[in-house]
């Protein structure tokens, strides 16, 4: 490790030249290809071989998301061997597992040929930089980068992730799931789980292929493990098996306690080639509620909410004649009404369903799927004649006086004047199934969320205007994931930084 960080500082200084840093390296390391390293920390320096011969070294650093290619030198005898190329190759499957987006490197601004190269394997200067290196000296670079080229496997898992989001809102409680079957590199046949209870995506896309004879001979690539297990439909596992598919590519691994595994081992067991964690990152971000679900034991949780641009969600009211402030424009209504056909539950507090007596439905989006609602009355105070108690929508009212359970309204009896924690609340979804929840209001409920820490996705429209006073809106907190216009206003979309 010494030695490593001595040849890391030698070499970005430049005080030993390449061919000193490239004889210190091969004196140390062995002589297997592009595996022979040193390493530290997060620098890697490889000896790169021809034919078993030594023909140059690579520097490597790993940064958060991407990799800086720190040095490539190729001795004078090997240089018209397309080595960079190799490298190219061997840098992008080093990103891809992990978990790298893209590479980039700094070339000195006059060396020309360098800048031609790497322009030619794909990079493209995005910036300059000058880095004083001591002694009166300067370095003058172009820095330049290029995105990581995803591998074979990759393009079809990408393939059967595209095909799985088609489920989305009709599978719960099971995941989106999408399978592609590829025979000598090309697509034979495709399916996806469309809803609860019927085929899952491997049986789908099995039972499109007219010829079953190239199953033998061919590839299934599934963002989500296999089943093992009879549940409403057969174990897909079983079923790759009896159509003797031999090879298996796998997104992630079923976190279900039903699963979780079985599918794999099953596979591996009759000898089929299993191959695991293929963008598995995004297959674990299109089914964030499942895994949440699952791993957590709680709901994935939305905090929902807008404000004016000087950070108001509404005028002070106390009286429910007087009508809530308008705030955001139609076109945030409608995507709001669309969010909660593609959730399996939704929560206001006390105050926000007596003042404004919602509907807390999806009326406004095309599939008109609604949420189940959850109503915090601890003390009830909501009249009888409010929306939330018609019936019209399966609800959950938490209240410290019960009445009797309807076709589409029940209770959950609490304590008078008891504060309803965030914790109870997601305990008595999950026990009821509920694998996602927005929560819509108000500030002192979604704060309460916040504080809490629990809570996955915060979704706040600002709007342009102004009230000037006024109930403050929650505090925006974690990771910034998506800035857009909505209309006349801004959709500001953060994630969790747990």
């Amino acid at each position: 490790s010494s030695m490593a960080k001595t040849i890391w500082y030698e070499c970005y200084r430049e005080i030993l030249s390449c061919e000193q840093i490239y004889y210190m390296l091969s004196k140390y390391l062995s002589v297997n290809v592009l595996s022979a390293q040193i390493r530290y920390e997060n620098y890697h320096y490889y000896i790169l071989q021809i034919d078993g011969k030594n023909a140059g070294y690579l520097g490597i650093h790993a940064e958060k998301d991407r990799l800086f290619l720190s040095k490539l030198y190729i001795l004078k005898s090997f240089r018209g061997e397309k080595i960079p190329t190799k490298v190219i190759y061997f840098l992008d499957d080093f990103c891809r597992k992990n978990n790298l987006e893209k590479i980039y490197l700094t070339v000195n601004k006059y060396n020309t040929h360098a800048y031609q190269v790497y322009e030619h394997l794909g990079f493209h200067q995005t910036d300059t930089a000058v880095t004083d290196i001591g002694n009166g000296y300067v370095m003058d670079d172009f820095i330049m980068e290029r995105t990581v080229n995803e591998g074979v496997d990759e393009k079809f898992m990408r393939r059967a992730l595209t095909l799985a989001q088609k489920g989305k809102g009709s599978t719960y409680p099971n995941p989106m799931v999408g399978a592609v079957i590829v025979y000598q590199g090309q697509i034979i046949c495709e399916g996806y789980h469309h809803k609860a209870g019927e085929p899952h995506a491997e049986v789908n896309a099995i039972n499109s292929l007219k010829d079953n004879s190239l199953l033998p001979k061919s590839t299934i690539y599934v963002t989500l493990e296999p089943c093992s297990h009879w549940g409403k439909t057969p174990p897909c596992a079983d079923l790759i098996l009896e159509k003797k598919i031999p090879r298996v590519v796998i997104g992630i691994k079923d976190p279900f306690s039903e699963v979780n595994g079985q599918g794999i081992s099953k596979l591996k067991g009759a000898g089929v080639e299993v191959k695991v964690g293929v963008l598995g990152k995004e297959c674990a971000e299109l089914n964030e509620r499942f895994f949440t679900f699952h791993t957590h034991k709680r709901p994935f949780v939305i905090l929902k909410w807008a404000q004016t641009s000087d950070g108001f969600i509404d005028k002070l009211r106390t009286d429910a004649g007087v009508l809530p402030e308008k705030i955001s424009g139609d076109k945030a209504q409608k995507m709001l009404h669309k969010w909660r056909s593609e959730e399996m539950a939704i929560i206001v507090g006390t105050q926000t369903a007596f003042l404004d007596n919602p509907r807390l439905d999806a009326r406004l989006s095309e599939s008109g799927k609604n949420p189940l609602r959850v109503i915090l009355d601890v003390n009830n105070r909501i009249p009888n004649n409010y929306h939330v108690k018609d019936g019209a929508i399966p609800t959950l009212i938490f209240a410290s006086e019960n009445e009797p359970n309807t076709e589409n309204v029940s209770y959950v009896h609490v304590e008078k004047n008891e504060k309803v924690s965030p914790e109870f609340i997601l305990t008595t979804l999950y026990s009821a199934g509920i694998q996602s929840v927005i929560v819509e209001g108000g500030e002192k409920l979604i704060s309460s969320f916040i504080s809490t820490g629990l809570w996955d996705e915060m979704r706040v429209f600002v709007s342009e205007n102004e009230l000037k006073s006024g109930v403050k809106a929650p505090v925006m907190h974690g990771l910034l994931k998506q800035k857009v216009a909505v209309g006349e206003d801004t959709l500001l979309v953060f994630q969790n930084k747990k």
